[in-house]
């Protein structure tokens, strides 16, 4: 016999619950529909389950994306430019996805950026110190930006938690 669904965690379970949490509760207006859909609502449950793999696959992604761009950028644009390329997909990493995926994506962009654009080209050497300082600036904005990130998540969460717990 194939379960479908689990008794245990159907919503008809849920729903019986939460009725049987509100019975001995003072009847007010809405308070029903709070019970039952403010749980839902929640907006870190997404960020919950999200797995932990996908920001690392991001990373990756975004480094290949962003080196196939300056490969086409080359011949139009400075070298200069191709770097705020690899810096655009470090901050979109680290707005979106964890600390440590934000530091895959900044040893990647780095080490791609490298490889590719900067003299001498296809060797991990630098010769200008300038570069260097391009590295560490990356490093930097992906630590920072996913560190505000975190604790923005960290008081939401903390905050849907005084609300719901509130209701």
């Amino acid at each position: 016999q194939i379960l479908w669904w689990s008794p245990r965690w159907s919503p008809f379970a849920w729903i019986g619950a939460q009725t049987k949490r509100l019975q001995g509760a003072r009847k007010v207006p809405g308070m029903l529909f709070n019970a039952f859909f403010t749980p839902l609502l929640r907006y870190s449950a997404y960020m919950e389950k999200q797995s932990l793999w996908l920001g690392y696959a991001c990373a990756a992604a975004a480094a290949a994306v962003c080196t196939l761009t300056g490969l086409a950028m080359a011949p139009r644009f400075d070298i200069v430019n191709i770097a705020m390329v690899y810096l655009l997909a470090v901050v979109v990493i680290a707005l979106r996805f964890s600390r440590g995926a934000a530091i895959t994506s900044a040893v990647l962009c780095v080490a791609s950026f490298d490889l590719m654009f900067v003299p001498p080209a296809g060797t991990f050497t630098v010769h200008d110190i300038q570069y260097l300082f391009t590295f560490a600036i990356m490093l930097t904005d992906a630590l920072v930006i996913s560190v505000l990130m975190e604790r923005g998540r960290r008081n939401l969460a903390a905050q849907t938690a005084l609300y719901v717990k509130a209701e």
